[in-house]
Formats: structure tokens, sequence, C-alpha cells
């Protein structure tokens, strides 16, 4: 069984560090790069696990939020990627379920 992921980032150092490093542990990545367009995946689709980047979209905690509401997610593993305007305390409140992370730095 495969596992499915689903990624919310515009920022493309993101984008390009994570899709490998999940396809090399044979996750699926499907990549998002809007809040209401992630949003609408979440409501449609199921997921193993869901990466936010949370200070790069704006309304990404919303995501986080909505996300334990969902029928299909509400289980879903959730990371958030954090650059200092979210704190980890904030996005622990809303929802996320693993520990997070500084931004990748180059």
């Amino acid at each position: 069984m495969q596992l499915e992921s689903l990624l919310l980032s515009r920022d493309p150092e993101v984008i390009r560090l994570l899709q490998p490093a999940l396809e090399k542990l044979s996750i699926d990545v499907e990549i998002c790069r809007g809040v209401s367009s992630g949003q609408e995946i979440l409501r449609t689709e199921k997921f193993d696990a869901v990466i936010v980047d949370c200070d790069d979209l704006k309304g990404g905690l919303d995501v986080l939020a909505s996300l334990r509401k969902s029928a299909s997610n509400k289980n879903s593993v959730t990371f958030a990627i954090l650059n200092g305007s979210t704190t980890t305390q904030q996005a622990f409140q809303m929802g996320q379920t693993l520990s997070c992370r500084n931004r990748f730095q180059p």
C-alpha cells in the first residue's frame, strides 16, 4: 500500500527539498500552491499526511484547524513548516500532531 501526502506550499525551495525526500520513502506527494484549492482537495481526497507551509501561505493555520473537522482527513498526520510568523504553540493549537520545524536553510 502506497502512502499519500499533500504538500501545501508556494515556496519552490520547500517543494524542491521535500518532494524527492518523500518519494524516496515511497510516499506519493500531491503539491498544492493555494489555501482554497488545498482545502477543496482535503474535502474530497484522503491523505495519510498533510504538510502545510503555515507562514508561506496566508491562511495556512486555518487549513490545520479545518483539517481536524473534515471527515476524510481528521486522522491524517500533520506537519507545519514555520518561518517565524507562526509559533510552535499556535500550530499545535490548530491541530498539528507532530513537531514543527523551522524553514529549511540552504
